[in-house]
């Protein structure tokens, strides 16, 4: 962390910090604080470095995927607004949206008191999917994520209206032969659809349907599937 502090400017020396805090975040109980702060700073560092920020952004998944309760904690530190950040400044880099999915997977899911948080990482999940429908691990990822999140009828009325269910099946049908993309993408169109009938009605009317069944037809022997 001290070697990092003092090449702020090192883009290669972050990049490197962040991978190897990758695989060190799930025993930095005492010092998670000071990591997230490392983290979150160096990805404001280099806002414009697409590796900075998808390893960041892979260093807080680890952290909150390792130990959910860590998610409030990295949220109270600006890690939501860093991955966000990351997430719009590149747009166009699959590995950083899938990231940044990853990581907003676990780290809004006990934001539901902040509705602009969660609305900002609504939108930054669907614009992600949107940008890369054909990128199965994008999809995958932002999937999940809308899996986690739609867990309430206020989060799964805004993922709606902010196009989230056509995000899902455009995902689906542009990824009919990926397992973990259908299994998701069932689950998340599950979730948007319990007890809410309006969701249930644009799901049908965007193709859901047919984007499910084929997910089932495509994948008969995958439980997970079957399942989701």
């Amino acid at each position: 962390l001290a070697g990092m502090r003092a090449h702020a400017g090192a883009a290669r020396l972050h990049t490197h910090g962040c991978r190897a805090l990758c695989s060190l975040c799930g025993d930095t109980a005492n010092n998670m604080v000071k990591v997230v702060e490392a983290v979150v700073a160096w990805m404001r560092a280099q806002a414009g470095e697409a590796e900075v920020q998808e390893n960041g952004c892979r260093a807080l998944f680890n952290l909150c995927a390792n130990n959910p309760d860590n998610g409030v904690e990295v949220a109270r530190l600006g890690g939501v607004e860093a991955v966000l950040a990351g997430m719009r400044a590149h747009k166009d880099a699959a590995r950083v949206q899938k990231q940044g999915c990853r990581a907003l997977r676990y780290l809004c899911t006990n934001t539901a008191d902040n509705k602009v948080t969660q609305l900002f990482a609504f939108n930054a999940l669907i614009a992600g999917m949107r940008a890369h429908s054909g990128a199965a691990e994008v999809q995958e990822a932002g999937c999940a994520a809308l899996s986690n999140l739609c867990q309430n009828t206020d989060t799964r009325v805004t993922v709606a209206a902010l196009g989230g269910i056509e995000a899902v099946v455009a995902g689906m049908r542009a990824n009919e032969g990926e397992v973990r993309v259908q299994m998701w993408g069932c689950g998340a169109l599950a979730g948007l659809c319990a007890d809410n009938a309006a969701n249930q009605v644009k799901v049908a009317v965007h193709g859901g349907i047919e984007a499910v069944v084929a997910g089932i037809r495509a994948h008969e022997g995958v439980e997970g599937v079957q399942v989701a």
